[in-house]
C-alpha cells in the first residue's frame, strides 16, 4: 500500500510539473500591432449607403491617414441635406505583418472626424476583406460631434473584440482588407470633416512547434520531474 502511494506522488508531482513548467512555455502573452494608418481611401457607393454624395479628398494616400489639417470633405458644394446618406468611404492598405497562424483578438478602429456645419449620424462603420466585400458586425451607433475634436479620437471595438468576424492573419495583411464608414446628414446643409483612421490588432501568435522548440519543453520537463522524485525519495527518508 506504502509503495502504491509513493508511485501515486510521483505521477500527481509529474502531471503538475508538466502543467506548471511545460504549459505555460508552450504558449505566449497576446501580441498588438498598431495602430496602422491606410494607404488608401476611397469613396464608393455600394449597398447600405445610398450614394446620395460624394466624397472629395480621397486618393494614395488620402487625406484620412494622418491627424493633420488635410481632410476629407462631404457637403457644402453638394448640398449635403437631412437624411441624404453618403457614399462608403472605405480605407485599406493598412500595412499589417502579423504571423501567419495567429489567433486574432480584436480590433480597435479609432476614427477622428465632426461635423463643420449642421450635423450627422453614423450610418455604416464596419470591416471589409476587400473593398465591396464587408464582414461582421456594423458597429454605427449615435451621431458625429459637431466641433474638432482635436486629439480625441472615437473608439469602435476593443482588443478583445472580433466584430462577429473570421479574418485570418493572412487576410488582415493583404492591402485589400479595411474599413468602411459613411453618414446620414441630420440637417439641411450640412459639412464633415473626416481627419484620419488608424486600426489596431490584438492577436495570440502560433505556438512553435519546431523540433527544436519541442526538444526544449521535454528537456525541461524531464529535469523537473527527476527533481521530483529526488525531493519525494529525500523526504521517505
Amino acid at each position: 500500500m506504502a509503495l502504491h502511494y509513493i508511485r501515486f506522488q510521483q505521477l500527481f508531482c509529474a502531471l503538475f510539473i508538466f502543467s506548471e513548467v511545460c504549459m505555460p512555455m508552450a504558449t505566449f502573452a497576446s501580441s498588438t500591432t498598431g495602430p496602422n494608418n491606410p494607404g488608401l481611401s476611397a469613396g464608393l457607393g455600394v449597398t447600405g449607403c445610398t450614394n446620395s454624395a460624394n466624397w472629395s479628398g480621397t486618393g494614395t494616400p488620402g487625406n484620412g491617414s494622418a491627424n493633420d489639417t488635410n481632410y476629407i470633405h462631404e457637403g457644402s458644394a453638394t448640398n449635403w441635406d437631412n437624411n441624404e446618406t453618403t457614399d462608403e468611404l472605405r480605407f485599406s492598405n493598412f500595412g499589417f505583418s502579423i504571423p501567419s497562424g495567429s489567433q486574432i483578438l480584436g480590433f480597435t478602429v479609432e476614427t477622428l472626424m465632426w461635423a463643420s456645419a449642421g450635423s450627422a449620424n453614423y450610418t455604416k462603420v464596419q470591416l471589409f476583406s476587400a473593398p465591396g466585400t464587408n464582414v461582421g458586425n456594423n458597429k454605427a451607433t449615435g451621431a458625429v460631434p459637431t466641433s474638432d475634436p482635436g486629439t480625441t479620437y472615437t473608439t469602435w471595438g476593443s482588443s478583445s473584440d472580433v466584430w462577429g468576424t473570421t479574418l485570418t492573419a493572412d487576410d488582415i495583411n493583404a492591402s485589400t482588407f479595411g474599413f468602411v464608414i459613411c453618414f446620414t446628414a441630420s440637417a439641411n446643409n450640412s459639412q464633415l470633416d473626416f481627419d484620419h483612421v488608424r486600426i489596431t490588432v490584438t492577436y495570440d501568435p502560433p505556438v512553435d512547434t519546431t523540433p527544436s522548440r519541442l526538444m526544449h519543453l521535454f528537456a525541461g520537463f524531464i529535469i523537473k520531474l527527476f527533481s521530483g522524485k529526488l525531493i519525494l525519495h529525500q523526504a521517505q527518508h
